[in-house]
């Protein structure tokens, strides 16, 4: 399996899982620039920024997977899906979600995931 295969496999996984709680699905690989958001759903007044980070074996916290490169770009690109979104008034949370594909996918969740920022950020 390719990586794309394996990210597109996350991807999938994690969309069904939000799509289960009653979520609606905005967008899936939504892009700006040099910004991508693998998912934006919503529920209620909030709408959500998702990264999906897939791994063939867990090893560690998934949290440590995000860079914090990659985490300044969620933000980034939020801000910029946000500027084009006409309902300014729902609130925001970014969370993480890490897959391990097998036969019974394990799928970890986190909530309101920190995005790390550098010192004057």
């Amino acid at each position: 399996m390719t990586r794309t295969e394996l990210g597109t496999l996350g991807e999938d996984c994690a969309e069904e899982y939000f799509a289960a709680r009653g979520f609606a699905i905005l967008e899936r690989n939504w892009r700006f620039r040099k910004f991508e958001i693998d998912l934006i759903v919503r529920c209620a007044n909030t709408l959500v920024f998702v990264e999906v980070k897939t791994r063939r074996g867990a090893s560690g916290p998934m949290g440590i997977l995000l860079r914090q490169a990659q985490c300044q770009n969620l933000e980034k690109g939020a801000e910029a899906y946000l500027a084009s979104c006409p309902d300014r008034e729902a609130e925001v949370r970014f969370d993480l979600v890490c897959v391990v594909p097998s036969r019974r996918p394990c799928l970890q969740h986190t909530r309101n995931f920190v995005l790390p920022h550098t010192d004057g950020q």
